[in-house]
């Protein structure tokens, strides 16, 4: 075979390890794999396939808005560490890149591009070297921006450049106001309809990518009314592409082959814009646009599917919503809807809540020192608890629990979700205590029948006895 033919079938091992590589291959392999490369790299230096294949397996340019440069404890440290163990020294590092940006600018082997001086400026980002890699930042800026074969790398060059100036602002406090500015001007072109329409042309679907980072950096800003234009356009496009998805169901319905999991993954879509109101609604509450943003909860709540008794079927969407709603009535100090809105988020949750349950649980307690005979702070200090532990895989202290719900129902609080709560902690108990489980449940099932919640809860406890009624067997 020849050597032409031994390099086609290197560079083709190296390259599907380098995309395929995962954490199983041993770090040995890695080395030697690496070593192998570097040796050819010795042989024949102009190979711009083998000075790819080196940099892709030892310089991974994974970014987001949170990455840090110049922290040696994390980035900058575990690129040395790296470096020092496959054997490869930074200047070796460096000339292969220094080697591609001058391929991709020369046009060699069909590169080109700005794709190897971002991973130089990032290569500084990471080592500290600010001014050198704000310096490569901006040459690729320029290039995008005069050049139009290159229109397709602006989004890497928007994306490195935001989160240089965030870094610089957040983790180096250098001039924070005018680099989360810069930051922001950046992420702003990243979330233009240009750049996001293209990723999702085939499902005509509008998904801004980096809407995270927009809404953090206008939240920080305080800048409200862009962030209000913001959610009502995609709140806006989100419905447009359910309106497109549930026509497209409609045309191709069949009644006989197609089940209702076909429609509700239609409407699913609808439900994330049901989501970007939600977003609009807690921003209103921080504006005081109380009367606003309890409107629209309500008009979202009506929008979940429920049964025929109205019981809402989709728990673990809807408690973000009851939360919100609980987020109203605090602020315009309407305590007895608050509480009864916050039971409602957590019977809705499915045991997955989605709000700080850390910060919940203070202001509960914060709430008890005057209130200390309102049963329901008992009853929601036992939910969050709970909820917390299952969220973190902690194990909670059952007899905590149940102190807190007798607690509860002493001062009065006799209602389906106490008895619920109940159930569920017997129903999982060390002790296996299931009869004293459906002992909870059948109360709760008194109090509300149609509950499928509770239904469910009855049907696990039953499932796990080993002698039952005649009654209980036929449930």
């Amino acid at each position: 075979m020849s050597k032409f033919y031994l390099n086609i079938f290197f560079l083709a091992f190296v390259t599907t390890f380098s995309m395929y590589a995962q954490p199983g291959f041993t770090g040995q392999e890695m080395r030697g794999i690496v070593g192998s490369i570097s040796k050819r790299i010795a042989e024949d230096s102009l190979n711009v396939g083998l000075r790819i294949s080196r940099l892709d397996l030892t310089f991974n340019s994974a970014i987001d808005l949170h990455t840090k440069g110049n922290v040696r404890d994390e980035n900058g440290e575990k690129l040395y560490s790296k470096m020092s163990y496959l054997g490869l020294s930074f200047e070796e590092l460096m000339d292969d890149i220094n080697f591609l940006i001058h391929a991709e600018q020369n046009g060699l082997d069909g590169i080109k591009g700005v794709k190897y001086i971002l991973r130089r400026g990032l290569m500084n980002f990471y080592l500290g070297n600010y001014e050198n890699a704000l310096d490569d930042y901006m040459k690729a800026l320029v290039q995008v921006e005069k050049d139009p074969t290159l229109k397709d790398s602006k989004e890497s060059v928007y994306k490195h450049l935001a989160i240089y100036y965030y870094n610089l602002a957040k983790h180096e406090s250098v001039a924070v106001e005018q680099n989360l500015e810069q930051s922001l001007e950046y992420v702003e072109k990243l979330s233009t309809i240009e750049l996001n329409y293209k990723a999702t042309e085939m499902s005509k679907q509008y998904m801004d990518r980096y809407e995270t980072w927009k809404e953090e950096l206008l939240t920080t800003f305080h800048y409200d009314e862009r962030l209000e234009a913001y959610y009502k356009v995609l709140l806006k496009e989100q419905y447009r592409f359910f309106t497109y998805r549930y026509k497209y169901y409609l045309k191709y319905y069949n009644k006989d082959t197609d089940t209702d999991s076909d429609r509700y993954q239609s409407n699913r879509f609808f439900k994330y814009t049901l989501n970007y109101a939600n977003k609009l609604a807690i921003l209103y509450i921080k504006q005081n646009r109380l009367s606003e943003a309890e409107y629209i909860v309500n008009q979202c709540l009506k929008y979940f599917p429920q049964t025929k008794s109205g019981y809402i079927l989709d728990g673990y969407s809807v408690n973000p919503f009851y939360y919100t709603l609980s987020s109203v009535y605090r602020t315009d100090s309407r305590f007895d809807e608050e509480l009864d809105a916050l039971i409602n988020a957590f019977s809705m949750a499915g045991g997955r809540i989605q709000f700080d349950l850390i910060e919940l649980e203070n202001y509960l307690n914060e709430k008890l020192v005057d209130h200390p005979k309102e049963p329901r702070l008992y009853l929601l200090l036992a939910n969050c608890k709970v909820n917390y532990s299952i969220s973190n895989h902690l194990e909670y202290r059952e007899d905590e629990i149940l102190n807190l719900l007798t607690k509860a129902e002493k001062l009065g609080y006799k209602k389906a979700p106490l008895y619920y709560l109940r159930g569920t902690i017997y129903l999982h108990s060390k002790d296996s205590q299931y009869k004293k489980g459906l002992i909870a449940i059948e109360k709760a099932l008194k109090l509300d029948s149609a509950n499928p919640s509770l239904q469910l809860l009855k049907y696990y406890i039953v499932r796990r006895l080993p002698s039952l009624t005649k009654q209980h067997n036929q449930f």
